[in-house]
């Protein structure tokens, strides 16, 4: 199934809660919250598409909550629709300044406002798909070269020496197959991470042992770590069964993994942990490693960063690019710590049922706890 636009209701009042959960649940995901506190905690974890925020509401009010969110960068983009009972005018343009894009009064018309947020999700993503064509754009500019240069001189050497010898020949037409191999992967990814940040990208979700697939990642890439002297420590219960797409999760543990392995110094360790909870799962990857720059780290999910500032590669950014957006429609969430000379861990938390019923007054979230390595 694609995933859902997803709406985060702000409102202290419980009807006018329910009232907006029962229009907007059959088109959207809808998490509903009843303070400007709580709205900033869950629009973190929630990642909403499109915020309907009240002005009017005990604690922090609608106004200071929209301008806070605003300045949230990983709710770039978000659209926020204010709502209140007034109609003047001066606190519509307050709204304005405070960031929101639209305003609607109460009691407000129920087709018009769904037919709003509809119209504000399609916004939303014709935005991020235009973000994303130039992000896009820029990165396979840089990156196609490399593997371009790999690709083009190899096969001309073989094209201009008649004589070369056979294992010549199949050693250069080697390096050019690895050239077009890196960039077809390259192409692959980006057209991926385009798919899934529309919502056009099907999760086949189902019941299995998470555990099960972590091992196959680390049996997988054994091997490459062997090569370095690097020890893959785990830390895992017999079992650990939640509901997950099996194939898109492979994509999440394999790419920290082989990051892990990677940024891990010779002879070094890798740890990976899964830790079970009530309401899902916590694993994490943690390496020994010299750290991701902190000028890096803030944007290290984005895609079209360069994790390593000495290195040129900005294909692994695209990877935890990919990594956020298949454990956002798992209704989870990815962070990473680094410290520099002092190695990088990447948390995935997971809930046990990403599609499952949920409650708009009583929701369970996975909380991230401290995990000491």
């Amino acid at each position: 199934m694609g995933e859902k636009g997803r709406v985060l209701v702000v409102d202290d009042e419980q009807n006018n809660r329910m009232l907006l959960t029962e229009l907007l649940s059959d088109d959207f995901r809808v998490k509903t919250v009843e303070s400007g506190e709580e709205a900033l905690d869950a629009a973190s974890d929630f990642f909403p598409n499109v915020i309907l925020l009240d002005i009017m509401m005990p604690g922090i009010s609608g106004l200071e909550t929209c301008a806070r969110l605003k300045h949230n960068p990983d709710l770039r983009g978000t659209k926020i629709i204010m709502v209140s009972a007034k109609h003047t005018s001066s606190e519509r343009l307050e709204g304005y300044d405070a960031g929101a894009d639209d305003y609607v009064t109460k009691p407000f018309n129920m087709d018009e406002l769904l037919a709003k947020v509809h119209v504000y999700m399609q916004l939303k993503s014709m935005e991020e798909v235009d973000q994303l064509k130039t992000d896009l754009l820029d990165l396979l500019c840089h990156e196609t070269r490399t593997p371009l240069n790999g690709i083009i001189p190899p096969i001309r050497m073989v094209m201009d020496d008649e004589e070369m010898g056979h294992l010549e020949r199949n050693e250069i037409l080697g390096m050019a197959l690895g050239g077009a191999e890196r960039l077809q992967n390259l192409i692959e990814k980006s057209l991926t991470l385009s798919a899934m940040k529309v919502g056009k990208w099907n999760f086949k979700f189902e019941s299995a042992d998470l555990c099960g697939v972590i091992r196959s990642a680390i049996e997988k890439l054994s091997p490459r770590a062997d090569e370095h002297c690097i020890v893959i420590k785990q830390e895992l219960p017999d079992s650990a069964a939640i509901d997950f797409d099996q194939g898109e999760i492979k994509n999440v543990i394999e790419p920290l993994l082989d990051n892990a392995i990677q940024f891990s110094p010779y002879g070094g360790r890798v740890t990976v942990r899964l830790l079970t909870i009530d309401n899902g799962v916590i694993f994490t990857v943690a390496d020994e490693g010299d750290g991701i720059d902190p000028l890096v780290l803030p944007n290290v999910f984005d895609g079209f960063s360069v994790i390593d500032p000495k290195q040129s590669d900005k294909s692994h950014g695209l990877n935890l690019a990919l990594v956020r957006q298949i454990v956002r429609a798992h209704n989870g969430k990815v962070s990473v710590e680094s410290t520099q000379g002092a190695g990088t861990t990447f948390t995935v938390c997971l809930p046990g049922k990403p599609f499952g019923e949920e409650s708009d007054e009583n929701e369970e979230r996975i909380i991230v706890g401290a995990m000491s390595r």
